[in-house]
């Protein structure tokens, strides 16, 4: 099963390449060699293979929505069954076209709603990842602060959707090599957490770690609707335990320290 993928240099793109290059034919598109937000370019590419899924990472930076048209448009044009749209956003945005948002913003609203039109779109609407090859995520900038200051400061605490990066892969897989039904998912662990919980976790590798919350009430977090999602990957689908998670990504810190 050929793939196309587009977005590589996210840390969730490159995961699934580590974890599935053995699998799948990966071709990736190079943004240094074209300007992929032009579709000529884009036309070339699916000229050049026959592809059976296309998997668009956004990056939150570029052309983000030429791009995606592109795909899309090639995708159905060169009769590919399956594209996926992996979109680290909020849930529910709406897109106004009387507000001015950035770039991103149109395009975590805006893509959605195209992918619903079209016949061979799914939309994955990731919110925070962790890991020991996550360096970006909110669980990773704590442990570089413990790391490096000696300390974790929460302004306030709050719930969050945390999804260990492994398993984010393992959805994308399922999406690619399941017969599952199109359209827009958000995508999280069953079981959220509060930023005291992870701070207390990195304290337990970490002892010497001062961790002080300035606001202990719960702030309102982002929730998730994972139901569809849940009811699309089967039950058998198994969630890295968070402890277990962050105990592996801890420990592979606590080497580098």
């Amino acid at each position: 099963m050929r793939l196309l993928l587009a977005g590589i240099d996210t840390s969730i793109a490159k995961s699934f390449i580590k974890n599935y290059k053995s699998k799948y034919g990966l071709v990736a598109l190079d943004p240094s060699k074209a300007d992929f937000s032009k579709y000529d370019p884009v036309k070339k590419v699916f000229s050049a293979y026959r592809f059976d899924a296309v998997v668009y990472f956004a990056s939150g930076r570029g052309k983000e929505l030429n791009l995606f048209k592109n795909l899309q448009y090639a995708a159905i044009s060169f009769g590919v069954k399956k594209m996926l749209t992996v979109i680290i956003a909020e849930p529910g945005a709406v897109y106004d076209p009387l507000i001015t948002v950035g770039e991103q913003g149109v395009f975590d609203s805006l893509a959605p709603l195209l992918i619903q039109k079209d016949k061979i779109g799914t939309a994955l609407k990731f919110f925070d990842f962790y890991g020991k090859d996550e360096k970006d995520g909110i669980v990773a900038k704590m442990v570089n602060s413990a790391k490096k200051k000696g300390k974790i400061t929460i302004e306030q605490d709050k719930q969050i959707n945390l999804l260990h990066l492994n398993d984010a892969t393992r959805i994308l897989d399922t999406m690619i090599s399941g017969n599952i039904a199109k359209g827009v998912y958000d995508v999280s662990s069953p079981n959220p957490t509060n930023l005291s919980t992870i701070a207390k976790a990195i304290k337990k590798h970490l002892p010497d770690t001062e961790v002080e919350i300035l606001d202990r009430t719960l702030a309102d977090g982002i929730e998730a609707d994972i139901e569809p999602l849940l009811t699309a990957i089967s039950d058998n689908f198994k969630f890295t335990q968070l402890g277990k998670g962050l105990g592996e990504m801890l420990i592979e810190s606590v080497k580098q320290v």
